[in-house]
């Protein structure tokens, strides 16, 4: 408050604060009846062992008769780390783009947080995707 007392456009407001600060009398505030006072925060998501199970993945694009990927299938648990490398041209952004639902697969079945990602809208997927750091 002090700070904006200086300001002459927030001076008003922080006078009126101070005011209401000074009008609250400590008795008004009671001492808590509970030994262990604590907060509880709900979780949105479960928790989950595994964080992506990808089994027998297939994808081709559009009009052509090349299968970019074929029968891949893996599983990256909730804290592990994975690296996708590979020669450029092999399919790593399209495995990615796959697991995320940004393109269709041929044949799969991609959880993602013990969830199907086909049944997913785009915003719910974008959050995993921050969260499993895509």
């Amino acid at each position: 408050m002090r700070r904006f007392s200086a300001n002459a456009s927030k001076a008003r407001q922080a006078t009126s604060r101070r005011k209401e600060l000074q009008k609250i009398k400590l008795d008004q505030i009671r001492p808590s009846s509970r030994q262990h006072p604590c907060i509880r925060f709900e979780r949105r998501t479960k928790l989950c062992h595994s964080a992506v199970s990808v089994q027998g993945v297939a994808f081709r694009y559009p009009g052509s008769e090349l299968q970019v990927l074929r029968k891949v299938s893996f599983n990256v648990r909730a804290g592990e780390w994975v690296a996708i490398i590979g020669a450029n041209g092999v399919g790593k952004t399209t495995l990615m783009r796959c697991l995320v639902g940004k393109l269709k697969l041929t044949k799969a079945k991609v959880l993602l947080m013990d969830e199907r990602t086909n049944h997913m809208d785009m915003e719910t997927i974008e959050s995993l995707q921050t969260a499993l750091e895509l």
